[in-house]
């Protein structure tokens, strides 16, 4: 538990009192080599950088704390400040507890496949979801791999219109592995390129149609955006997700529906697909291969 003054209950009762012993309160330092016997810790003040790391900042009219100062990170550092042992473990815990939170997810939505294709030239990997022929033998409704020409495995799903399918795409740095559930489905694949952003993809090609992901969350951070392609207008809509450390391993959940009228679509009229990789710097519109629309459309 963390007093008032910012320092924890257990290391104030540990002083013997709950105000703060003078230099003149010696502290047995059986086993503690190198520290002095009035050497004591709590002549040393700490305060939070402006990075959220923590200082030691010396007291007014201690001279044998006028060396500290500056960020402390390390048992390293807490050495050339010349700072005890004790007062060292203590501030790093503090500055592990004050370390920065990862940032802020933000979205965009990008304006076509050349768009996207010139952000991400090179995908790490991509898992599709599209109509496919409804859980038929012909063709597979569900994929990963490198490309969604060649995944690396499918499977079956019977879509059914304006049903919401829970789903999660996940990454797990142990094991490299990601994985991809949806439905009574779990397909796995092994990326061997970086991962910087997400892309969420969803396309409905025909009158009547629409594909959606929606309700999504990031790392149990909620993404207050969706993917929604109508196919009585564009017909095609990109969402970008930063802000998270993919690398580290992530778990990106939400809801996929396809909803149609009349005869269903098939193969990929109606599909979306959640693909990551490095993301490059771009100005301006740059070309694209055929090959690389013919992997998104085919």
């Amino acid at each position: 538990m963390i007093s008032q003054n910012g320092l924890p209950d257990q290391a104030r009762r540990d002083q013997g009192s709950f105000g703060p012993p003078t230099r003149k309160e010696e502290r047995d330092t059986r086993g503690d080599r190198g520290v002095k016997k009035n050497d004591s810790w709590p002549i040393l003040g700490l305060g939070a950088d402006r990075r959220g790391g923590w200082t030691c900042q010396p007291n007014r009219g201690d001279r044998a704390a006028e060396s500290c100062s500056g960020p402390l990170s390390s048992i390293g550092d807490a050495k050339k400040m010349k700072i005890d042992r004790p007062t060292a473990v203590l501030a790093l815990a503090l500055a592990v507890a004050a370390a920065p939170a990862e940032a802020e997810l933000t979205t965009e939505h990008l304006s076509s496949d050349g768009e996207l294709l010139a952000i991400l030239p090179e995908v790490s990997f991509v898992c599709e979801g599209r109509i496919g022929d409804r859980g038929g033998t012909a063709t597979f409704e569900l994929d990963i791999g490198s490309s969604t020409s060649a995944p690396s495995e499918t499977a079956q799903h019977a879509w059914t219109s304006g049903f919401e399918e829970p789903f999660e795409v996940a990454y797990h740095p142990a094991t490299g592995i990601v994985t991809f559930a949806l439905g009574a489905a779990m397909l796995t694949y092994a990326p061997d390129l970086p991962l910087t952003d997400l892309f969420l993809r969803t396309r409905a090609t025909l009158s009547g149609t629409s594909a959606r992901l929606f309700d999504l969350s990031l790392n149990g951070e909620t993404v207050n955006d969706a993917s929604a392609a109508d196919g009585d207008a564009a017909g095609i809509d990109i969402l970008r997700v930063r802000g998270a450390d993919l690398a580290r391993g992530f778990a990106l959940t939400g809801k996929a529906v396809f909803e149609w009228t009349g005869t269903a679509p098939t193969q990929s009229r109606l599909a979306f697909q959640i693909q990551a990789g490095e993301a490059q710097a771009t100005t301006g519109t740059e070309p694209i291969s055929w090959g690389g629309v013919k992997t998104l459309f085919r």
